[in-house]
């Protein structure tokens, strides 16, 4: 009797203590910026990143899924890009920003024929790529 009180009773309590520990650690654990934070504790064992993709089908098969994983990855890089002056975190943000404005263009060209938007594709990729190496060149001369 008593041996099946306990096993009732860890059956019931397993289903609570899972709760306190997330299946799988956040997207951003380990990224700079994302240390635990008082009152972040609501969300310790929450995956942003996951919440905020869904379903593939919902952002446009694999090609929206490209997208937003190119997203994810131009919002971490930006927000790791810092410096103590102001204008030079600017242009390190921009970079990332940059970046990822390429990396969602070179879906586009993967993955869509319409002929207008490959051509607006393509001209993006050749402006952020050109503005890429000017605030390149400014980072270089302000360092």
């Amino acid at each position: 009797m008593r041996t099946t009180i306990l096993l009732a009773c860890a059956a019931l309590a397993a289903p609570a203590a899972a709760q306190d520990r997330p299946a799988h650690p956040p997207a951003h654990a380990g990224q700079p910026g994302h240390a635990a934070q008082p009152g972040h504790a609501a969300h310790a064992g929450m995956d942003h990143q996951m919440m905020m993709m869904g379903q593939p089908a919902e952002h446009g098969g694999p090609a929206g899924q490209a997208n937003m994983d190119a997203m994810m990855r131009m919002h971490h890089a930006m927000m790791a890009a810092r410096n103590a002056d102001p204008a030079h975190a600017w242009a390190l943000k921009m970079i990332e920003h940059h970046r990822g404005g390429i990396e969602m263009s070179r879906t586009v060209l993967e993955h869509s024929q319409d002929a207008e938007i490959r051509r607006m594709a393509q001209r993006t990729i050749e402006e952020q790529e050109r503005d890429i190496g000017e605030l390149q060149r400014w980072i270089q001369t302000h360092d």
